[in-house]
């Protein structure tokens, strides 16, 4: 192990207070429909269970990444955010590689 147990206490406890405070913003809580920042929260939340080997944060991620999967387009698009562009792109790109990693 790379941590003392306090050291992963103390590290786990931040993951989840950072979990907490993100998915309490209005953007994360009612996403409709999904968009970048809900499918980059999802990678973060199955992260954080990994972690702390709690189950209901890789739950969590896994409702909002079908819930993101089912509202894309035919085309793969984001439906949220293909409206910026250019910038759509990045935003597609960046979630996808979050979501297959």
């Amino acid at each position: 192990k790379y941590f003392s147990k306090q050291e992963q206490d103390i590290i786990q406890k931040y993951f989840i207070k950072v979990l907490n405070q993100i998915e309490m913003t209005k953007r994360i809580k009612k996403p409709k429909p999904s968009d970048n920042k809900t499918l980059t929260f999802a990678v973060y939340s199955y992260a954080v269970g990994m972690v702390t080997e709690k189950e209901k944060y890789k739950r969590l991620a896994l409702s909002i990444l079908n819930r993101g999967l089912s509202e894309l387009r035919d085309d793969g698009s984001i439906v949220n955010d293909s409206g910026r562009a250019g910038s759509a792109v990045h935003y597609l790109c960046s979630s996808t590689i979050f979501t297959l990693v």
